[in-house]
């Protein structure tokens, strides 16, 4: 919050332009292929997200990137963000309209599984990355898509809420994960879509969420043997930029520090991280079951694959 140049009362020199050390637009979470510092900067990332109430303290996006510096020993292009709203064509890119959607939150990045992330409400608004949606009631719907390429497996999906992990979907739960092509350079379509899901939510508090997608993260994961010949040490992995869910339209209230206490097994989430699922519609557990999804209880809480929790 402070505006010295090196540091609170060190320099006694302020930034130009009256900024605050806290004033920038973006955070790069994800750099390259390195799981533990991801994991630990998104720690970081989800403890200014928890103390953003956009009056006084700024929603700051997150970002992926290379980071290749060099021709040798960086693979270009894993992370890389996919910014909404922008256009395909780059002959026709506004470069002042792309860099307010990155400052703007409406971005993913992934090093392969593509995310597509929105929140619904019954009064009929919605909310995409980076935005904020005041329901009418308590009551939202999570719509979550994700999709792959052949060679890329999709191990989990996860939601995060309020900074801890809420809710975990794989291959036994409902709605399941679905398995990419036994044959990895398989050319058919057919198995893009990985997870295609409406995830019905009654929420107590203001709550932003972050969509995760990819391998599971506990214990480290491994390269999966032909992602690696492909991009050597390529981990798949995807995350979304939150979107808030202010439910009383007066401004979205943050839950604040302390955050992301440890969570394992039964352990309770704290109530500002609590998101209850609601009963599926009778269409939407049809379409589960065509899925082949196992059906599975209303829930409190952390569903996390197996007894370990994240490191």
């Amino acid at each position: 919050m402070d505006d010295d140049i090196i540091g609170p009362g060190v320099s006694g020199i302020s930034n130009p332009d009256g900024l605050r050390n806290i004033d920038f637009d973006v955070l790069e979470i994800g750099n390259g292929p390195n799981i533990p510092g991801y994991i630990a900067v998104r720690r970081d990332w989800f403890s200014l997200l928890n103390q953003t109430d956009f009056r006084t303290i700024p929603f700051i996006a997150g970002t992926g990137v290379s980071d290749s510096h060099r021709v040798t020993m960086e693979s270009a292009g894993y992370f890389r963000s996919y910014v909404g709203r922008s256009g395909d064509d780059p002959a026709t890119l506004d470069a002042s309209t792309f860099n307010h959607n990155i400052a703007a939150g409406d971005l993913m990045a992934t090093t392969g599984p593509f995310i597509e992330f929105w929140i619904d409400e019954s009064g009929g608004s919605r909310a995409g990355l980076g935005q904020i949606i005041a329901p009418s009631t308590p009551e939202v719907t999570l719509r979550i898509r994700v999709q792959a390429t052949n060679w890329l497996p999709v191990e989990e999906v996860r939601v995060y809420a309020n900074g801890f992990l809420s809710m975990t979907f794989d291959s036994t739960t409902s709605p399941a994960v679905l398995p990419g092509p036994d044959n990895p350079r398989a050319q058919g379509r057919g198995q893009v879509v990985r997870f295609d899901a409406e995830i019905p939510v009654t929420l107590a508090v203001d709550t932003y969420f972050v969509v995760e997608a990819g391998a599971k993260l506990s214990p480290l994961p491994t390269p999966p043997d032909f992602a690696n010949m492909i991009v050597p040490d390529l981990v798949p992995l995807g995350f979304t930029n939150p979107i808030f869910v202010d439910l009383a339209g007066d401004g979205f209230d943050p839950p604040g520090l302390p955050v992301m206490a440890s969570v394992k097994g039964s352990e309770p989430l704290p109530a500002f991280a609590r998101v209850q699922r609601r009963d599926e519609s009778v269409w939407a557990r049809m379409r589960g079951w065509g899925r082949g999804a196992l059906a599975s209880l209303r829930q409190w809480g952390a569903a996390v694959a197996g007894d370990e929790q994240e490191p």
